[in-house]
């Protein structure tokens, strides 16, 4: 009896080890590479465990928050702007335990990275466009978006032909108090544009 309890209590504090590492990872670590420790700590805390304050907002939201990319390269051009939140959230609602919910959580914590800098950048530079895009180039959590972007693009495709990249946050304004079909609803929209990066593909294709 006595060795089952032990070999509980090893247990549970082993994993409650690895529940503190987590957090301390994931609140702390300020790096920007994309490695391995880093997706599965995000696949970790993202779900269940990050504050995002919504236990203290009950109000309904009162607009919708986009994080959108687009895609160059020098056969082809730009891509169209692609919505990679909205194809989460489509999967998510049919199945809720499906990937795409904890893949939608780390989306919108990298959507909320980059309008905190692009806040940060407005705020220092004003006017100053020139210097607030060489702020956000330079900026950790840009750089975070940016390989998260190309390694989506990289798993996606396989080793795709593009050249650089470009993100923007899109803010969407329903009508308020407006008792209308859902379809004759007007809505405004406020659009941030992020400078141009250079896209960077995985280690794997890149030793290629």
């Amino acid at each position: 009896m006595k060795r089952v309890n032990y070999i509980i209590f090893i247990i549970c504090s082993l994993l409650l080890l690895i529940h503190i590492s987590c957090t301390l990872i994931f609140n702390f670590d300020k790096s920007t590479d994309n490695t391995l420790l880093q997706r599965v700590v995000r696949r970790y805390m993202l779900p269940v465990f990050s504050q995002n304050n919504k236990v203290f907002a009950p109000d309904p939201p009162l607009y919708k928050q986009q994080l959108l990319v687009r895609y160059h390269s020098i056969q082809r051009g730009w891509t169209e702007w692609i919505n990679l939140g909205k194809n989460l959230l489509d999967i998510t609602y049919i199945n809720r335990f499906s990937i795409a919910s904890v893949q939608n959580k780390v989306h919108e914590y990298v959507l909320g990275q980059v309008y905190e800098a692009h806040t940060i950048s407005t705020s220092y530079f004003k006017a100053d466009t020139a210097a607030a895009n060489d702020y956000l180039i330079k900026d950790k959590r840009c750089i975070m978006a940016r390989l998260y972007f190309s390694d989506m693009e990289d798993r996606e495709n396989h080793h795709p032909l593009f050249d650089k990249l470009q993100y923007k946050v899109r803010f969407v304004y329903p009508e308020k108090f407006s008792a209308k079909p859902l379809s004759e609803i007007k809505s405004d929209t406020t659009t941030f544009n992020f400078p141009e990066m250079k896209f960077t593909p995985s280690i794997k294709w890149a030793k290629k």
